[in-house]
């Protein structure tokens, strides 16, 4: 346990000495996704992008909006994880946890766009029935 305790210890002097934030890490994760993610799976990269990490010690929580993400993303729990490490110099434990975030969701449909852009402008629904075009 002592082992333990140290090894605690040594973590959270390092992470006040580091300075590491919920910002840093949160821009660290940012990079992780623009390194491994922004060509092969434009999802995953918006999401992590949206997501706000909340730090506790070296204990990192994120709040996805479904068990899919949440799935997608502990496959990538290594990678990340080691990414941080190589990163900070820290070993993190990542959590996800899916739960009410705060993140906006975009538009992805061409209807979904479609309503989008109508609340912003309403006559558009009218040319849209006025042509006869679809949704």
């Amino acid at each position: 346990k002592k082992n333990n305790q140290q090894g605690a210890n040594s973590n959270a002097s390092a992470l006040e000495n580091r300075e590491i934030t919920q910002q840093t890490v949160k821009k660290a994760i940012e990079d992780f996704a623009d390194e491994f993610l922004q060509s092969s799976n434009k999802r995953l990269w918006a999401v992590l992008h949206e997501l706000k990490p909340v730090l506790n010690g070296n204990h990192i929580t994120l709040v996805v909006m479904n068990d899919n993400l949440k799935q997608s993303f502990e496959k990538m729990t290594f990678q990340i994880t080691s990414y941080l490490k190589e990163r900070f110099g820290l070993d993190f434990k990542l959590v996800f946890k899916v739960g009410q975030t705060n993140i906006k969701r975009r538009p992805i449909t061409n209807e979904e766009k479609f309503k989008h852009l109508v609340k912003k402008n309403p006559k558009l629904d009218e040319f849209r029935k006025k042509f006869g075009l679809g949704f």
